[in-house]
């Protein structure tokens, strides 16, 4: 390395990076994470490791949550989730992504297929399962999903080509109408803090 080096020689260095945690507590990430993160538990397992160049290090190995909780700024709070993850040389593949909102509960799962073949597309393929699922928004409930779903497209380096099917939706909107937001700006009919003394008035 040095002043004026391109970045060929780095990038073709040989790498190897191992990642391997047994049931490690989440409740970290809102200190990574502050103001989007509120608050996050459960346990999370992990063993990834990863070698060769270093410009083209793809992750093996697989991934778990159980138990998890999470509660994200503006989306509400996320319970019971449960997510299961395997990442190949030619496939990843999401196995179990559930988790519930209130009553609501959503499922997903995926797969990434042909990551190996330089130059051909990925195939993905993807289904997604709600029910009485809430979506909100500032604490506000935007609509509440009854939905089966289904996906399938092909994923390259320029983009995502994607086709969806929903055989069954249901989408409830609220009783009440969200409330408008209050704007954040310095109001003059609003004091924070002591009030300052009144002037003098001269003779």
């Amino acid at each position: 390395l040095g002043l004026g080096m391109g970045s060929g020689p780095l990038r073709e260095a040989p790498a190897e990076v191992r990642v391997v945690a047994e049931r490690l507590d989440l409740g970290f990430l809102p200190a990574l994470a502050p103001g989007v993160v509120r608050a996050a538990a459960g346990a999370a397992t992990l063993d990834l490791s990863a070698a060769g160049p270093l410009g083209e290090l793809r992750p093996r190995g697989s991934f778990r949550v159980s138990k998890g909780r999470l509660a994200l700024a503006e989306l509400g709070e996320w319970t019971d989730a449960a997510i299961e993850a395997t990442l190949g040389d030619d496939v990843a593949e999401l196995t179990r992504f559930d988790v519930r909102k209130g009553k609501g509960t959503l499922s997903l799962r995926g797969a990434l297929r042909g990551l190996s073949r330089a130059g051909a597309p990925a195939e993905l393929e993807a289904t997604l399962r709600t029910d009485d699922f809430g979506v909100e928004r500032a604490g506000m409930e935007l609509a509440r999903f009854d939905l089966s779903g289904e996906a399938r497209g092909q994923l390259t380096r320029r983009g995502l080509t994607l086709g969806v099917v929903l055989p069954q939706a249901e989408v409830k909107l609220p009783k009440r109408i969200p409330r408008s937001l209050q704007e954040t700006g310095g109001r003059k009919d609003i004091t924070v803090g002591r009030p300052p003394p009144p002037r003098a008035r001269r003779a």
